[in-house]
């Protein structure tokens, strides 16, 4: 299994809403990550209309708009997380799809790829936004989030 750039993508942009809204009450622009992750702002902006469309973003135009988390960033365990951008995490069609194999009712090996999926989400889910927030890699955005990087506390992540 491989995670999709939308993932990947959509964490790192989660981490400077959340560490901005640290700092700040106004809603966090889009552009100002784009240039420092270097990630296309169209793309985020998909991304942020899946978040929204998900409870997790609530989004103001206009310009002095951008984006707010929905949710503290405690509430935000990251397998669901990963679930909603990467639309479901699966190793093989027929864990999902039961038709989606012929010998799915008699295949030795589906139960092995339910369990490794589950065990997947459950251990994404033992971290939460606030863990990826709180590390020391995390870079804040220049203008935006003030508190500096090495002000955070380590996070076991």
């Amino acid at each position: 299994m491989k995670l999709s750039t939308r993932t990947r993508y959509g964490l790192r942009m989660l981490v400077s809403i959340a560490g901005a809204q640290e700092t700040t009450s106004q809603p966090v622009p889009l552009h100002p990550i784009a240039v420092q992750q270097n990630i296309s702002f169209k793309y985020l902006e998909k991304i942020c209309r899946t978040l929204k469309d998900s409870g997790y973003l609530l989004g103001k135009r206009g310009p002095k708009g951008g984006y707010r988390l929905r949710i503290s960033p405690e509430g935000i365990f990251l397998g669901e997380l990963v679930k909603v951008l990467e639309n479901e995490i699966n190793f093989i069609d027929c864990c999902i799809y039961e038709t989606s194999c012929f010998q799915s009712a008699q295949c030795p090996t589906k139960q092995l790829w339910r369990d490794l999926r589950r065990t997947i989400i459950d251990r994404l889910n033992t971290y939460t936004l606030a863990d990826l927030i709180h590390t020391s890699q995390v870079c804040p955005l220049e203008g935006i989030n003030a508190e500096s990087p090495a002000s955070r506390r380590d996070s076991p992540l």
